[in-house]
């Protein structure tokens, strides 16, 4: 008989953002598994980055209303609002909580009215309004309700935004849930103050998708640098990687920077600013296979996780979801993080080169002229088999099971 279990994300698996893929992967993994998912989310309408490709055989759909929509920032139907559900989007972030916080009542509303049969439930953020949702429910709702919290990020603490307003219930949230998942090792030790079930459930990646890129030549020598991903402000920049280009351009040799993401006025003008305009070619946002299909192509990838020198242990959480498949792709990867980062945990164990510190120009320079002279290699699969999905998924059932009770 299959257990039911409910998995509620702002987020599903057939809108295109980085968060889709991990809330895809742990879905196809539950019903490989024999698990009977119920996935609660807000009705694709509300987006308009649909991927209509994906397509998830067993997965039961409640697809609920977004009232508060307008304060979340997608709010697209005419300019005057999508102008305003901006505004408020970055008005709610700037007096510390998410915008899509709003989504709780239909959590809510939905669950009472479609899902009260469902005891057991893995709430993914952030967004983290589901995990204010699990939390309700299992109080004034249902209080047989068990619930699950997937970090993808940090929620206070993150090093990307700073949620204040509600920290003063993460905790308790957390010491009612009857376990967590944590994407690193250090968002681990950080999330155990507070319950000690808590798992370490990486991200990873599939292997059918790697598959289907490197069975195809690679059709393109050239010396480019690819970097698929997202900015931010003050902790995750361009720079140390154009400052390397721009001394390598002074020696006479030209890396081509090849971009795949929304941010493109950032990346030209900080081009512009380096005097190497030249060297880069944007793209903008493109399917994700095509992606995967230039970072096969590439002399390097490049992943920035942290671009300053040192970090602290709620900056040392992070480990973008891209390393893992651009190992698995047999690349050479230039990691730029500093020395304690959770990256390098991960580098070492399978072999690969360390992160490089972002203050550490020339050693950069070294990496891409090593990657020049060296385009191939063969990473022993062996190693890196644990960060599979079909590996994590096992060890994400096993978990599952030993909460619920086998």
């Amino acid at each position: 008989m299959k257990r039911e279990i409910l998995f509620i994300s702002y987020y599903s698996p057939f809108i295109r953002t980085v968060a889709s893929i991990r809330i895809e992967n742990m879905i196809r993994q539950l019903i490989k598994h024999n698990w009977n998912v119920t996935l609660l989310s807000p009705d694709e309408k509300y987006f308009h980055n649909i991927d209509d490709k994906i397509n998830i055989e067993n997965l039961n759909i409640i697809r609920t209303s977004f009232i508060t929509k307008l304060l979340s920032g997608i709010e697209k139907e005419n300019k005057a609002l999508e102008y305003l559900s901006r505004g408020l989007s970055k008005l709610s972030r700037t007096i510390g909580f998410e915008p899509e916080t709003g989504w709780l009542y239909d959590i809510l509303n939905y669950y009472k009215k479609y899902a009260m049969n469902i005891n057991f439930a893995i709430c993914s953020g952030g967004p983290f309004v589901s995990f204010i949702a699990a939390y309700l429910i299992k109080k004034y709702i249902n209080p047989e309700f068990k619930y699950m919290l997937d970090y993808r990020d940090l929620w206070n603490g993150n090093p990307h935004n700073r949620y204040t307003l509600f920290s003063h219930i993460e905790s308790k949230i957390l010491k009612n849930a009857s376990g967590i998942f944590a994407v690193s090792p250090s968002m681990v030790q950080i999330l155990s103050r507070y319950n000690d079930k808590c798992y370490l459930i990486t991200n990873g990646f599939n292997k059918k998708d790697i598959e289907n890129i490197i069975t195809e030549k690679r059709s393109e020598i050239t010396n480019n640098l690819v970097y698929a991903g997202t900015f931010y402000k003050d902790l995750r920049t361009i720079d140390p990687l154009f400052r390397s280009i721009k001394l390598l351009k002074e020696e006479g040799i030209d890396i081509i920077f090849d971009f795949y993401g929304s941010q493109v006025e950032y990346v030209k003008n900080k081009g512009k600013i380096y005097g190497i305009s030249g060297n880069i070619r944007c793209f903008g946002n493109r399917h994700r296979n095509e992606v995967l299909r230039a970072l096969f192509e590439a002399m390097g990838v490049v992943v920035i996780i942290n671009s300053n020198k040192e970090s602290n242990l709620f900056q040392d959480t992070i480990i973008t979801g891209k390393i893992f498949e651009c190992i698995a792709l047999n690349r050479n990867v230039l990691v730029i993080a500093p020395k304690s980062s959770d990256s390098n945990k991960i580098l070492e164990e399978i072999g690969y080169e360390k992160a490089i510190p972002g203050n550490e120009i020339l050693q950069i320079n070294n990496r891409i002229k090593f990657y020049m002279n060296n385009r191939e290699r063969i990473i022993d699969y062996n190693l890196i088999k644990k960060y599979e999905w079909d590996s994590i998924g096992s060890s994400l059932n096993q978990y599952l099971l030993d909460i619920c009770g086998k």
